[in-house]
């Protein structure tokens, strides 16, 4: 029996925090999370990103300003907002250093034999991108030195030092019991790859009840819809846009950070004027990290990828240097004027040419179209022509992918919102604005792109029911048994039970389809039977799949994602007793609770992510 019908308002509760050394930015106060109480007195993000990191927060008792912190550069002699995604850690794994302290321990302070011991890991993130066979024990992660850790403990690392830096510049104001923290994630990620994140954030000291996962485009989009009602926003091309915080307005937001495009189309409702998700999230790995290896492949190309590659092994002290100069370059890059982009390479490389008979002028010289490369001393100079096409591939999958999605989508778009650190790259800009021209409005949130994610996270952990309505990425399902039909169920699946009772194992019994709408609150509610008459517990597997109709688990496309396990404590009834299980997919996590019809009571339920994780 199943009854997709139902509400369940789960508990919801804000938080916030401040720091001398940040700037505030003034916010119109959210809708109020209606709760019975509030434990918090901090709202704190984490956007934790490819390519860089920072937190932003806010006191409940003033949650129109947010801040920033704005000294994360002061190690470099710059005043900025985000730090690189850098974990270092010793030998002994005693120590362990985020951001540019990571990277200035690394480059400055580390001795030339230490170099290779300590263990350097960076754009680690993708990782959870890439792999859907996700596991806090076995993933592991690979260092530039070539040793590999347990991918949680480099990520606990990362978001403990994260919390830390801001509760030691809070430790006056708040305490770490008082702090509600919102971690960012892609859209597109996997639900394995949100609870990992979440158990690596308790790792980290952030207990469960303090977490909420913020969707990376859905957090960006609050930041800016609020920015627009104080503020005229502008296009790439400079003029002044329309106000997209109209009744039935629907836009696209674009997420492009360092490591993956996240897309989402939302529509302001006419009712609540409260956003709400109009599609599944899409996307794929078309961040400005993608840039960098075309920037390797590029050398490679000039000097030999195997010497390259013997170079990148050696030294990767070095090979750090140069990609951080080349990040500080391609951010400058006109897409216009022709001027050469010239980057200094270290000594190190030097040394290493000369030990490996690579003639670094001769190899630059032959590089076709003749004089886009030229070398100097320790100097390469590119053209801008050659710069430029550095990110043609990534601009074209990003172009190309939104043309496909927009042009697919029934709904009426009239905005394309890009946000994301990418999103400031003139390149990128001029790019799709030229694609789009005629067809819809190209804004950016000015030079704020690669902050409107964790600002807005700080607005989404003040009221997290503010989206009305999300859409499924997947079908999902929960795997059950039910009474054989020859005529419609494989034999191979056929299993014998208590009194001879011939049942169909592997059922997908569907609760809610791919790319269907969920409203806020809104539950699925599912009821089970006892298959044995002593059964004092239930484990329902749950099942997503790529597919809109699935009848059985072992289909293709179509994976375990969780253990969804329920309490049975009365055994009065037998094999007539019966479970009804409520799911919310409403939110960015999938919460449930189940109920015992027997007693009429709440029994415990829990989903298990990872069996043999404890």
């Amino acid at each position: 029996m199943m009854d997709m019908s139902g509400l369940f308002l789960s508990s919801v509760y804000r938080s916030w925090v401040d720091n001398e050394r940040t700037q505030s930015f003034k916010e119109e106060a959210g809708p109020k999370a209606e709760t019975p109480e509030n434990p918090f007195c901090m709202v704190a993000a984490i956007d934790f990103g490819t390519t860089f990191s920072g937190y932003a927060y806010s006191f409940t008792s003033n949650e129109s300003d947010i801040y920033i912190n704005a000294n994360w550069g002061a190690s470099v002699g710059q005043q900025l907002y985000r730090t690189p995604t850098t974990v270092l850690i010793s030998p002994d794994q005693s120590e362990a250093y985020f951001g540019f302290e990571a990277q200035q321990k690394f480059l400055e302070e580390l001795e030339p034999e230490e170099v290779s011991e300590w263990c350097l890991f960076e754009r680690f993130k993708m990782k959870l991108n890439a792999e859907l066979e996700i596991n806090p024990r076995t993933t592991m992660l690979q260092a530039d030195n070539g040793t590999s850790l347990p991918a949680q403990v480099v990520f606990s690392h990362a978001i403990r030092l994260l919390k830390e830096h801001l509760l030691e510049s809070q430790k006056q104001s708040v305490l770490a019991t008082e702090v509600l923290w919102v971690i960012t994630v892609p859209s597109v990620w996997s639900d394995q790859a949100k609870e990992f994140m979440r158990l690596s954030a308790i790792k980290a000291g952030i207990p469960r009840e303090q977490q909420l996962i913020a969707y990376e485009p859905e957090a960006a989009s609050l930041y800016y819809l609020k920015q627009c009602k104080q503020t005229p926003q502008r296009n790439p091309a400079g003029t002044v846009s329309l106000d997209i915080n109209k009744p039935g307005v629907t836009f696209i937001v674009a997420d492009l950070g360092g490591g993956t495009a996240d897309i989402t189309v939302q529509q302001i409702d006419r009712t609540t004027l409260k956003p709400k998700i109009l599609s599944r999230p899409t996307g794929g790995p078309w961040g400005g990290d993608a840039v960098n290896v075309e920037f390797e492949k590029l050398l490679d190309s000039v000097f030999g990828k195997e010497k390259m590659d013997g170079f990148r092994a050696l030294h990767p002290d070095h090979w750090h240097r140069i990609i951080r100069e080349f990040e500080i370059k391609k951010r400058t890059l006109s897409p216009v004027k022709q001027v050469p982009t010239r980057l200094v390479f270290p000594a190190g490389f030097l040394s290493y040419a000369s030990s490996h008979q690579m003639s670094l002028a001769e190899s630059c010289s032959m590089y076709e179209p003749k004089g886009a490369l030229t070398w100097s001393i320790d100097k390469i100079r590119i053209s801008s022509d050659v710069m430029r096409g550095l990110f043609e591939r990534t601009i074209k999958a990003i172009s190309d992918h939104l043309w496909e999605f927009i042009t697919t989508n029934e709904n009426n778009i009239s905005f394309l919102v890009l946000v994301g650190g990418f999103s400031d790259c003139p390149l990128l800009q001029e790019a799709i604005t030229e694609r789009f021209k005629g067809r819809l409005k190209v804004i950016t949130p000015g030079n704020d792109g690669g902050l409107c994610v964790v600002k807005g996270a700080v607005v989404y952990g003040q009221n997290p029911a503010i989206f009305k309505q999300r859409v499924a990425g997947y079908t999902y399902g929960i795997e059950c048994v039910e009474p054989f039909d020859k005529n419609s169920h494989p034999i191979e699946l056929k299993e014998v039970y208590e009194g001879g009772v011939e049942k169909c194992a592997r059922v997908f019994k569907t609760i809610i389809k791919k790319d269907e709408s969920v409203k806020e609150g809104e539950v699925r509610k599912l009821r089970f039977h006892a298959v044995r008459s002593r059964q004092n517990s239930m484990t329902l597997p749950v099942y997503a799949s790529e597919k809109k109709d699935v009848k059985f688990t072992n289909e293709e496309k179509t994976w375990k994602i969780a253990d969804l396990e329920v309490r049975m404590p009365i055994q009065k009834g037998g094999t007539k007793r019966q479970v009804e299980v409520l799911i919310n997919f409403s939110r960015t996590t999938i919460s449930v609770r189940a109920l015992d019809l027997a007693s009429n009571n709440t029994t415990e339920a829990t989903l298990n992510f990872f069996n043999d994780y404890s």
